[in-house]
Parts: C-alpha cells; sequence; structure tokens
C-alpha cells in the first residue's frame, strides 16, 4: 500500500483517538528505564557496597519509585497533573502507598521467595520480581494516584511524544501543526493525471 499524506493522516487520527493505548505504552516505556535503574542500583549496592540484598532491595525500588514518578508526572499523565501543580507532593505520597508499596512489599517478599528460598541470582530474582508487580502498577496509577485530576470531560489530553516534557503542550502543538501543514495538499498542486476512462491514474 502507497503510504500517501491521506494514509498517514487516517493513520495519525487513529493513533490520536487511542490515548489510553498510548499512554500504556508510555507507562511502559518509563518503566523500562526504572528497571534498569533498579537493576543497575540493586548491583551497585550489594557488589560494590556489600550491602545485604533485601535492604538493597529496598533502597533500589525505591530509586526507581522516584525515576518513574517524575517521567509519569510530566510525561504520562501530564494531561491530568498539569493544572494541578500544587498537588504534586499529594500524588507523590499517593504514588508510594499505591506503585511504591505495592513494589517495595511485592519486591521484597518475591525476592525472598526467589533468592532466599529457590537460591535463584539475585539480579534474575528481581526481574522475576519485577515483572510480577509490574502489571498491577498501570491501573494503581490511573485509578488512584492520578485519578483526582481526571478531566471531568473524560478526554484525554494525552501527547504520545518523548519531548513532550520539554517542549510541553503548547510546544507539541506548534510542531504538530508545521507537520499536519507539510502532509496536506497544496492547493497549487498541479491536478492528479486521468488515464483514458477520465479517472484518475
Amino acid at each position: 500500500m502507497r503510504m500517501t499524506p491521506g494514509v498517514w493522516r487516517r493513520l495519525a487520527r487513529f493513533w490520536a483517538g487511542s490515548a489510553q493505548m498510548q499512554r500504556w505504552i508510555a507507562f511502559n516505556l518509563v518503566g523500562v528505564l526504572g528497571i534498569l535503574i533498579q537493576l543497575s542500583t540493586l548491583a551497585v549496592l550489594t557488589g560494590w557496597l556489600g550491602l545485604h540484598y533485601l535492604l538493597a532491595t529496598g533502597l533500589a525500588v525505591e530509586a526507581a519509585v522516584l525515576h518513574n514518578f517524575v517521567w509519569h508526572e510530566s510525561w504520562t499523565w501530564s494531561d491530568r497533573s498539569r493544572g494541578d501543580k500544587k498537588g504534586v507532593w499529594r500524588r507523590l505520597v499517593r504514588f508510594h502507598f499505591a506503585n511504591g508499596a505495592l513494589s517495595i512489599a511485592g519486591n521484597i517478599i518475591l525476592m525472598r521467595f526467589f533468592a532466599g528460598t529457590l537460591s535463584v541470582n539475585y539480579t534474575v530474582a528481581n526481574a522475576l520480581s519485577i515483572t510480577v508487580c509490574s502489571i498491577l502498577n498501570f491501573f494503581a496509577s490511573d485509578r488512584l494516584v492520578f485519578q483526582g485530576t481526571r478531566r471531568e470531560s473524560g478526554a484525554s489530553g494525552f501527547v504520545f511524544h518523548p519531548l513532550a516534557p520539554l517542549l510541553g503542550q503548547e510546544g507539541l502543538g506548534v510542531v504538530g501543526g508545521k507537520i499536519e501543514h507539510f502532509l496536506r495538499p497544496s492547493s497549487n498542486s498541479p491536478p492528479a493525471p486521468r488515464g483514458p476512462n477520465g479517472r484518475t491514474a
């Protein structure tokens, strides 16, 4: 299929209409970075500083929780938190009680099981624990942490763009307008050639 400007516009409209799917993808991208933060922190604390693996797990999870909250606040759920800057500390507390408490308690319990009982390598055990705990975190954030700032109309202003935290909604609007202008057919464009039957080729 030829990727004409019309096809790109239809794909753009479909993508724009699936805001919750975009949010889920953004959540997981942030989560992947959080996993790297958590695993690297655990490796440093246990391998270099010699901390007990359970204490190191708690500290590593807390580092990932703080990292993830900053990204979720400025990107994943920025459309809900943008007009409520004073509530950032309240959301941080909620995030700790929802995602943080779930992740810390779940990771420590599962680490005790995987690493302590089954003698699995610390890093592998931590990766397994993250997988078990992460699925519920999206729903906890969406329904508990940021639900207080949900728009009354139910419409989502989420923008799936890695530059959203830097450019802001207005900056992305300017960039999007330029792209739309580029894709819009020009009124000065020559007419499409027609075949013998009079139809557009």
